[in-house]
């Protein structure tokens, strides 16, 4: 068996769309550190650098949940990751990969700014049954003309 930090890279490597691991931070730090331990610091300084800017804060948590009309999400996501979330999606906003809060936004496709990606809120659902939120952002899909068109 082998081991070592070349073997894990090539694990990582071997996953199938591995580029959804480029989102979350302890992914990332992961990466950085493997790469420290081959002695490749640039590379590792720039995995860590995208592990920082995808960890969402506290302050940013508490601006969402005072009602922000979007969430920051800085640059490294792409549009084809972005621009695929469907209108009136639920999401949680998680902080530094605790555990999700018990209150959900509704959200859309991302969208860019001068300032990166975000992701605009269109409701806030606090105490609500999973039940509930999913069928008020229902909805909201049908009342904004976002329902799902059957053909055939």
């Amino acid at each position: 068996m082998q081991c070592g930090a070349r073997v894990g890279l090539d694990e990582f490597d071997a996953i199938p769309e591995r580029e959804i691991l480029g989102r979350y931070p302890y992914a990332l730090a992961a990466f950085a550190d493997l790469h420290a331990s081959l002695g490749n610091l640039e590379e590792a300084r720039g995995y860590l650098h995208r592990a920082l800017e995808n960890q969402s804060s506290p302050a940013q948590q508490e601006k969402v949940r005072q009602g922000a009309k979007s969430i920051p999400l800085g640059e490294q996501l792409g549009l084809d990751e972005i621009g695929a979330i469907p209108w009136y999606s639920l999401v949680a906003v998680c902080v530094n990969g605790e555990e999700p809060p018990p209150w959900r936004l509704g959200t859309g496709p991302g969208m860019y700014r001068k300032s990166g990606w975000y992701l605009p809120i269109y409701g806030a659902f606090d105490g609500e049954s999973t039940e509930a939120m999913q069928a008020e952002l229902k909805k909201a899909r049908n009342d904004h003309g976002f329902q799902p068109i059957h053909l055939g």
